[in-house]
């Protein structure tokens, strides 16, 4: 079986349509001579091959034959490539730089002014600001993510101070 041709034609409005046709027996011989030799047709052993055209779809959708409806296939593709990369990008801008960005403000010189500080006067610095309420915008707003990451550093700022402190020290380390 063979589909018949889809042939575009104007219409009234000038809008150009494609409109099933039945081939023309030249093209159907041709297509004929093309299955006979693919399949090795052979008279003398009772083979027996009949080509008919027939309309496999006689109902078009709509916009199958302009071609100007929106194909949703390409942009669902590359959001789904795109979605990860880009939520990692936010964890990173939303949540560790805003945090890097506060021990940094915590970091600076010792308290001589002479050398960097120690993990016991970042902890100790960490410590008086959660004690003095300083820092509530981080402890009570924001996700819940946010939330529980200053619960873990008030339940164990020792641990929080070290784990910061690591970090930018791979920091510079790498700069």
């Amino acid at each position: 079986m063979v589909d018949h041709a889809l042939v575009e034609t104007t219409g009234d409005g000038g809008a150009t349509e494609r409109v099933p046709t039945p081939r023309t027996n030249e093209e159907m011989q041709k297509i004929t001579n093309l299955v006979r030799a693919a399949i090795g047709f052979d008279e003398t052993r009772g083979d027996q091959l009949i080509v008919q055209n027939i309309p496999f779809d006689e109902a078009l959708p709509p916009d199958a034959g302009d071609g100007g409806g929106f194909a949703w296939t390409p942009v669902l593709r590359v959001l789904r490539y795109v979605s990860l990369p880009l939520a990692v990008l936010l964890l990173a801008l939303l949540v560790f730089r805003p945090a890097i960005a506060a021990v940094r403000g915590l970091k600076g010189s010792g308290e001589d002014g002479a050398g960097p500080v120690t993990v016991a006067q970042l902890q100790a610095q960490i410590q008086g600001q959660l004690g003095s309420g300083q820092v509530p915008a981080l402890a009570e707003g924001g996700s819940p993510l946010r939330r529980k990451l200053m619960e873990a550093v008030g339940e164990d700022p020792q641990t929080a101070a070290l784990v910061i402190r690591n970090w930018l020290d791979r920091r510079k380390s790498k700069e």
